[in-house]
């Protein structure tokens, strides 16, 4: 015998069972791409040389899941350690470096930075002379 009560049960289990579907009828999860920015490691062993030289000119990098920007001429490095293959430059007018604790592992008798320009400035950066390979 059907009742209002086995109708309405009926209607609510069909409601509560699980469904098979395709997985192309679900949402695609949007997955953002990749940077194409110029990657820091700031492990003390892979080359940063690149890196910080676009980071010294303004550009944007990639470090540790974040993007760095110089703002208003200020270049602050994390307090880690970078690897370098060549000296770095610092040129234009009114740029400051902090180094915030920052150590640069540079080949020995060379020089970690050049100054190029007026007004510039470096601050708190430890530089080590490494033997080159």
């Amino acid at each position: 015998m059907t009742t209002r009560r086995n109708v309405l049960r009926g209607t609510l289990a069909r409601g509560a069972a699980p469904a098979i579907v395709r997985a192309s009828s679900l949402l695609p999860i949007w997955v953002p791409p990749a940077p194409s920015l110029l990657t820091l490691a700031g492990d003390g062993l892979i080359d940063d040389t690149a890196a910080l030289h676009a980071y010294m000119r303004g550009e944007p990098v990639w470090f540790r899941g974040a993007v760095l920007q110089a703002i208003d001429n200020v270049v602050r490095l994390p307090a880690t350690t970078f690897n370098l293959n060549t000296s770095l430059t610092l040129t234009g007018s009114d740029k400051f470096l902090d180094g915030a604790g920052a150590t640069v592992l540079v080949p020995s008798g060379e020089p970690a930075i050049r100054v190029v320009g007026v007004n510039n400035g470096i601050v708190n950066l430890r530089c080590i002379g490494k033997a080159m390979p």
